[in-house]
């Protein structure tokens, strides 16, 4: 196909679809205005406009055909191009659904993007067929999602004659723009026939008509999905599978107040499942080091059910990794009291003791610094450091040998004491109370008790 061939296009109402995307295009700009600088989309989007900038350098730091030349042809007459950023498997079947992602920038602007799925969190469904190089509205893109794999993630160069054309979408597209699209496809097909692809498909706002039964089915199959792509270590595929999930599973709530049908369901899973989903979010956003997010899901979990030591150990985690200590600390406690044998926790609760004695530390210097001369020397306290919580266990074990007659050793909990500062107090104050604290190793950890002299 020659040049003047590929630009013949079917007629269209240039007006109306105009004012379409421009209204879209308005709506995109006004939620990126308000995007969370700190959130994992952002960041996202952030590393890929550095990615076209870094490739733009490595080839010489110009945007002339020089440059883009370097890309292969999509079209017989080169005005789409294409660069895999990274390969993908499979080719997707004919008539099968593949999720997508999509940011797009107008040259030679690649610092602020003028579209993309992650400014309102959402995935795209694309149904793979023939591309139709004579489908006017944005046939170049259509063009070169048609050749991907799944998996795939690629750069598009797109001349406005394949894109927007002489009109552009003013404000946000001018006339005669370049487009460059990065498309990242996801790496499985979608079964049309499942309820978790029906549940994508539908717009947000009538996602309820699909039925109670329907969108449970969904927020079951985007759990197992999720799990998945976990195990594969694909870790945003996996949040969004779990995001969706939990969209299905809040429409499940809003059809069962407004019903009491399927009061059974709430009995038998609706409340474990959206726990599971908001914990999987949880731990596939640490994942991605995204921690907030992270310490949201997993205090969300410890808010609905107390005794949930996973929820506790990462929003302890996420905590730590934001530098609230005192916050990690008191979700680590109720942790450890759930699972004492959790090595993570202990490890954990080993790196708060230890956060906290240099805190301490450091306010003592910045206070013997200020107050040098204010003050008269006073005796160091040797044990000043040892935790309240290793206090208030030693008290408790050793009255609970002076009160029985009959006991001749009780166990203590190894995790509170992790350090030799914290064993030489119990080793003191077991001396007052005229008992011995032995201490030996075990194959996995230390074993510690204290008997009778």
């Amino acid at each position: 196909m020659d040049a003047s061939e590929s630009q013949s296009v079917a007629p269209v109402d240039q007006e109306a679809w105009s004012r379409d995307v421009m209204g879209r295009a308005f709506t995109e700009a006004k939620i990126a205005a308000n995007i969370d600088r700190n959130s994992s989309n952002y960041r996202r989007i952030r590393d890929i406009s550095q990615d076209i900038r870094r490739w733009i350098d490595d080839q010489g730091g110009n945007m002339d055909e020089t440059t883009w030349q370097k890309m292969e042809n999509v079209t017989a007459d080169g005005k789409v191009k294409k660069r895999v950023m990274y390969p993908g498997s499979a080719v997707p079947r004919m008539g099968t659904f593949v999720a997508w992602q999509y940011t797009c920038f107008v040259e030679p602007n690649f610092n602020e993007p003028i579209d993309a799925t992650r400014f309102s969190d959402r995935r795209e469904i694309l149904r793979v067929e023939e591309a139709d190089e004579n489908n006017a509205i944005q046939r170049g893109l259509r063009l070169g999602v048609a050749g991907m794999r799944l998996g795939e993630n690629s750069h598009f160069r797109i001349d406005p004659s394949y894109a927007f054309g002489e009109l552009g979408v003013p404000p946000r597209i001018p006339a005669n723009a370049v487009l460059h699209y990065i498309v990242e496809m996801q790496d499985d097909e979608i079964d049309d026939r499942k309820a978790s692809t029906r549940f994508l498909r539908q717009p947000v706002d009538i996602q309820a008509d699909l039925g109670f039964d329907v969108c449970y089915r969904a927020a079951q199959e985007f759990r197992e999905k999720g799990v998945t792509n976990f195990k594969k270590r694909s870790w945003e595929f996996a949040r969004d599978n779990f995001k969706d999930g939990l969209q299905a599973i809040h429409v499940c709530f809003d059809l069962a107040n407004k019903s009491k049908v399927t009061e059974v369901y709430i009995d038998e899973g609706m409340d474990i499942l959206r726990e599971t989903l908001i914990m999987n979010t949880s731990v596939v956003n640490a994942k991605l080091g995204n921690w907030e997010e992270a310490l949201e899901a997993a205090g969300t979990v410890t808010e609905s059910n107390a005794q949930h030591a996973k929820a506790h150990y990462y929003a302890a985690l996420a905590s730590y990794q934001l530098k609230n200590f005192e916050e990690a600390m008191e979700f680590c406690r109720k942790g450890i009291k759930l699972a004492s044998t959790s090595p993570e926790m202990t490890e954990l609760y080993g790196k708060l003791v230890g956060q906290q004695k240099k805190d301490l530390e450091k306010e003592r210097l910045m206070c013997r610094r200020i107050f040098a001369h204010a003050q008269p020397e006073v005796k160091k306290d040797e044990f000043a450091l040892v935790g309240q919580d290793v206090r208030a266990h030693t008290a408790e074990q050793i009255k609970k040998m002076k009160d029985s007659g009959k006991l001749v050793e009780v166990p203590m909990n190894y995790v509170f004491f992790s350090d030799k500062l914290s064993l030489r107090y119990l080793e003191k104050e077991a001396a007052s109370a005229g008992l011995v604290a032995e201490v030996k190793e075990g194959k996995s950890r230390k074993i510690i008790r204290l008997r009778r002299a």
